[in-house]
Formats: C-alpha cells, sequence, structure tokens
C-alpha cells in the first residue's frame, strides 16, 4: 500500500507530506566554496569523498548539495580517523537514493543537513561506524566550537580530540513555514541497517519512518526536536559507540512510524518526540546475551495502533519502557517482554498520565525459565 500521498495526524492538525511524495532522486554531490572538501571517482556512478579538514581524532567536509541517485555510490575516504563530519551549507534538502559508504576505517560518519534528509527505497548503508543523520543547525564540539551549516561561521580550531557534544538546533523565523523543513523521511521499502556494534541515530525536526532499520549490537535511536539541544557523546570503551541524549524539553518534535519494522538484535531501541504515533509498525530487541530494551519517551502523548513491542531475552535481561506526559494509548497493539532462560522477566515500565488499551491490546511480562516473571 502506497501511503506517501496520506497526510500526517500531528499535534492539533493535518500535515500534508505530499511535497515529498515524488522526490526528483539525482545525483548532486557538490562542494561549496569552504574549500574543505575535493571529489574523485571510484568507477562508474562511484564518487569519492577526499581531502576534508583534518582535526585531531576526526575530519571535516562541507557540501552546498548533498544527494545520491538510485545506484550511485558516494564513499567517503577515512584515514584512520574517529568521526567523519559532513554539513551541507546549501538550501536542499538531501535525497539519498544510493549507498553512503566509508571506505579504509570504521570512523562514525555525521551528516549535517538543516533543510531535511530524505532516503529512498534504495538507501543503503557502508558504513564501520555509527551513522548519524540530523537536521540539526549545528553541531556543538567538547571544547565549544561548533561545525556549522551557516558557511560563514567560524570552523573548529585545531584540538587533539574532537568528539561532538551536542546537536544544536535554532528557532525556526517562521514557525508557519513550509512544515518539511528540517524532517527526515525514512520511505517505504527502504532498509537502513547498521553495522554491528555500531549504532542508527536519526535526530531531526520531525521524523518519519515506513522501512526497516535494523541494528545488531547496537542501538537505534529516532529523536525529534525543534529547538534547543540534544546531548552527545562517545563512549570512552568503544568509539564507534555514538549516543544521543534527548533530555526533558517543551521544544520536542513528531515521530511517526507506519507500516515499519524496527530491529535491534542485542541492543536498544529509543524513540523520543513530541508526540509519537506508530502504526501497522513492529518493534523488536531480541537478546542472546547481554541487555536488550525498547524506551518510547514523549512529551505529549504516544500512540500504537496494530502494532506489537516485543522483548524476547533467551540469555541476558531486557525491558519495555514508555513514559508520556498526557497519555499512552494501544489499540490492537501490544508490549511483550518475556524471557526464554532461567533469569527472571523482563519489566514493563509505564509513566503516563492516562492508559488506554483497546481492541484487544495487552501488556505482558513473563519469563519460560526459573526466574519470576517481571512487572
Amino acid at each position: 500500500m502506497n501511503h506517501r500521498n496520506s497526510s500526517w495526524l500531528c499535534g492539533s492538525g493535518l500535515w500534508g507530506l505530499t511535497l515529498l511524495a515524488n522526490p526528483v532522486w539525482a545525483q548532486s554531490v557538490q562542494v561549496d566554496s569552504s574549500g574543505l572538501t575535493s571529489l574523485g571517482s571510484c568507477g562508474p556512478d562511484c564518487t569519492t569523498v577526499e581531502s576534508g579538514l583534518s582535526l585531531g581524532n576526526s575530519l571535516f567536509h562541507s557540501f552546498q548539495e548533498f544527494s545520491l541517485a538510485p545506484g550511485s555510490t558516494v564513499r567517503f575516504i577515512d584515514p584512520g580517523v574517529r568521526h567523519i563530519f559532513s554539513r551541507v551549507t546549501g538550501s536542499h534538502v538531501s535525497s539519498l537514493n544510493g549507498t553512503l559508504a566509508v571506505a579504509g576505517g570504521n570512523a562514525n560518519l555525521i551528516l549535517l543537513n538543516p533543510n531535511g534528509i530524505v532516503f529512498g527505497s534504495m538507501a543503503r548503508l557502508g558504513i564501520g561506524g555509527s551513522f548519524l543523520a540530523t537536521t540539526a543547525n549545528a553541531i556543538e564540539l567538547v571544547n565549544g566550537d561548533r561545525f556549522s551549516a551557516n558557511i560563514n561561521t567560524a570552523l573548529p580550531s585545531q584540538l587533539v580530540r574532537v568528539d561532538p557534544s551536542a546537536l544544536l538546533f535554532n528557532q525556526l523565523a517562521d514557525q508557519t513555514s513550509d512544515p518539511t523543513t528540517g524532517l527526515i523521511d525514512v520511505q517505504e521499502d527502504g532498509f537502513l541497517s547498521a553495522s554491528p556494534m555500531a549504532n542508527l541515530l536519526l535526530a531531526g525536526r520531525r521524523v518519519r519512518v515506513d522501512s526497516i532499520l535494523r541494528t545488531a549490537g547496537g542501538r537505534l535511536v529516532l529523536g525529534a526536536t525543534t529547538e534547543g539541544r540534544v546531548e552527545s557523546q562517545v563512549s570512552a570503551s568503544n568509539s564507534r559507540d555514538l549516543q544521543l541524549a534527548f533530555g526533558p524539553s517543551r521544544q520536542m518534535g513528531n515521530v511517526f512510524l507506519n507500516s515499519a519494522s524496527l530491529t535491534a538484535l542485542n541492543g536498544a531501541i529509543a524513540i523520543h518526540g513530541n508526540q509519537v504515533d506508530i502504526n501497522d509498525s513492529t518493534l523488536a530487541a531480541p537478546a542472546f546475551g547481554g541487555q536488550s530494551s525498547v524506551t518510547i519517551s514523549a512529551e505529549d502523548a504516544i500512540a500504537l495502533r496494530n502494532s506489537p513491542i516485543n522483548n524476547a531475552v533467551f540469555i541476558g535481561s531486557g525491558g519495555i519502557t514508555l513514559q508520556a506526559g498526557r497519555s499512552v494509548s494501544l489499540e490492537a497493539s501490544s508490549a511483550t517482554s518475556s524471557t526464554l532462560s532461567n533469569n527472571n522477566g523482563g519489566t514493563i515500565a509505564i509513566n503516563t498520565g492516562s492508559l488506554s488499551l483497546s481492541g484487544g491490546s495487552s501488556l505482558t511480562s513473563n519469563t519460560r525459565g526459573l526466574g519470576d516473571a517481571g512487572g
């Protein structure tokens, strides 16, 4: 079923997404006037991203436009750094319908475009480290410097350690302007998968997912905020473990899942927004050792329709958390946290002003071994 021409019910009104219903999947990778980046060729329909500003453990690239046509590949050359930062300083959305890759190492790749980022059905990732796509206006670094999408902003200074510390979302001058500005949209029939032990992170003003997202041993994070800071850090023990923390805020954006499939094997799924609306979708965090979890937090409301959440733990521990300021509603949906070993059953924690279950919805925590069922 094609859902692209339907409207998205968000908040108090209808938000039409017809502007992104049929994006033009054209190849347009153009460097900007900053002089940071050069482009090369790795074969037919294959572009290499070279040079860049090297600071400490990171590499910085800058583009006027950054879009991938179907079947094309863009490879960022990793000279042995921890992070590759890339920004779009022009005014166009990044429409990605090819393969985005990092060659030569396992650097984390960060793509910054405040205009918006759209992933098509042929979009794929070939990245050894974590991948962060964000429509923030700038990325703050550990020393307070910023890597901004505004080309007139000063570039970061020489540092030994250049890790991201926060994503910065500016307040839009006109809140009634194009509602697709800053949208991250993973369209139907797509498939985005992180490398083992790495994370897949999507942080926009709004986030919509209609496709398949996968991680194994890592984190799958979707978050939306319209203004303010999203904290970021890198694990001291694993440089590929790039993390985001969406703290309490009155400026969260909306997250919408429709016919989506999210799976984090031996890992975690986390969704953060103002309203989180999940329709005809599945969320699964199975564990065959270690910990796994599913967390959904909303400033306002969480709504699940015909959407199961499963946290099955064969060895290890797990749990499901649903937290919303106003309400949590399940319609023909379920949340099941189960342990298939002798450990205690997983937990289901719900913190909200109002809880509603309808259409045969259920909350189940159990164990099939000798442990105690969770609560």
